[in-house]
């Protein structure tokens, strides 16, 4: 089983997988439901109309458009990542943080410590460490940089905006020389 871990800590991970035929009759609020993308045209309507928690669980290839009128009523999009040296993951998460997904957006498949700094820039919020992964060098990865000069998905002005916007409201001081 995957660690789990979010921008502070390792979590536990509430989430069920399910596959169209799987799916519970009834469900609650406390269930954490997980869908294929390729189940999700199916399932959407079940799922709307429950009071489950809805997850999608993506392959980076997945066009953004697909949940791109549903990314409001989503809870959980993770993003697969086949091979880390495929970055097209980086793509879509920013494209869906752009779109107004505001749930949890989560790094699995072959992820590396080095890239979950790059991938929390995007908007991931969890990482899925592969068996074998240090939880402790994962979270140290998130801290490589004290600052970053672009703008992105975590900090939405660039460090020139940043900068000047601090100046500019920082209240006056009364130094007399």
């Amino acid at each position: 089983m995957p660690i789990l871990i979010n921008k502070l800590s390792v979590v536990s991970d509430c989430w069920t997988p399910y596959t169209s035929d799987a799916l519970p009759a009834a469900l609650s609020p406390e269930d954490h439901v997980l869908v294929s993308v390729s189940d999700w045209p199916a399932l959407r309507s079940t799922l709307i109309a429950s009071s489950a928690q809805i997850g999608v669980c993506a392959a980076n290839t997945t066009e953004p458009e697909i949940l791109e009128n549903d990314l409001s009523r989503l809870n959980l999009i993770a993003i697969d990542f086949p091979i880390f040296t495929d970055g097209r993951g980086y793509s879509l998460a920013r494209q869906w943080r752009e779109a107004g997904f505001r749930g949890e957006l989560r790094a699995i498949g072959d992820i590396l410590p080095d890239q979950i700094f790059y991938l929390a820039r995007c908007g991931f919020d969890t990482f899925a460490l592969k068996d074998g992964q240090s939880p402790e060098i994962a979270l140290a990865a998130l801290h490589t940089f004290s600052t970053s000069y672009q703008a992105a998905a975590d900090t939405p002005l660039p460090l020139y905006r940043r900068e000047s916007h601090t100046a500019t409201t920082a209240a006056p001081t009364n130094e007399t020389s």
